[in-house]
């Protein structure tokens, strides 16, 4: 059921059809015992979706109409996902409409809403399924252009010290993102913090040798 949950919230509309469900969670169970594990799996996320339920057909929630099954949308089932790309969309908007500073401001709050918003890898308890994979890729790249703007928007108005806090957290998940360690280093170096600088430079080289054999 949990995965049943998170296949359908994965994909555009939260619709997909019985025989792309089965295909998609159990690729290796001929299509009579796969049917069944999904006719058992609808029952139980309909009854911790609605426990009062008294009806499969009269489901709000878990709707089947010609094979395809839906998910209710984001007013009866919210996610933090597609509220976190909301947002994202929202700051996107702003910004290519106007540059103002109030609009910086207002684009700032809504990616610093946003980040709060992404706690790791999309549904990392299904890190090796394959219908995960596409959406967890989506929102991790789109989480890490959040932390680059993020940043970038803080060096804007001056506020160098702060602009480094994005990209620490970037690192923090990845430290061979080179992108962010050159930003971080030009930070330091307008800080005056010369030496910290290097010795950012110095552990992306070590860990790009170690890791990859390849340098920055």
């Amino acid at each position: 059921k949990r995965q049943l949950l998170g296949c359908l919230l994965s994909h555009s509309g939260r619709r997909l059809g019985r025989e792309q469900i089965m295909e998609a969670l159990w690729p290796e169970l001929d299509m009579e015992t796969a049917a069944n594990r999904l006719n058992g799996a609808v029952h139980e996320l309909r009854q911790i979706l609605e426990p009062d339920l008294a009806r499969p057909a009269a489901s709000r929630m878990l709707r089947l109409e010609r094979d395809v099954l839906e998910l209710a949308d984001r007013t009866h089932i919210w996610v933090d996902a597609e509220t976190f790309e909301s947002l994202l969309i929202e700051a996107n908007n702003i910004y290519s409409q106007n540059h103002s500073s109030s609009s910086a401001e207002q684009d700032e709050r809504l990616l610093e809403d946003a980040a709060e918003l992404y706690g790791g890898d999309y549904l990392l308890e299904e890190l090796y399924s394959e219908w995960a994979m596409p959406r967890r890729e989506v929102l991790r790249r789109s989480w890490i252009g959040l932390l680059l703007s993020l940043s970038e928007l803080r060096e804007g108005r001056g506020a160098l010290a702060s602009a480094m806090e994005p990209l620490n957290r970037l690192l923090a998940s990845d430290p061979t993102d080179e992108t962010a360690v050159q930003r971080l280093m030009i930070l330091l170096t307008q800080l005056d913090r010369r030496g910290e600088a290097l010795n950012t430079y110095r552990r992306l080289a070590t860990r790009l040798e170690r890791n990859y054999e390849s340098e920055p």
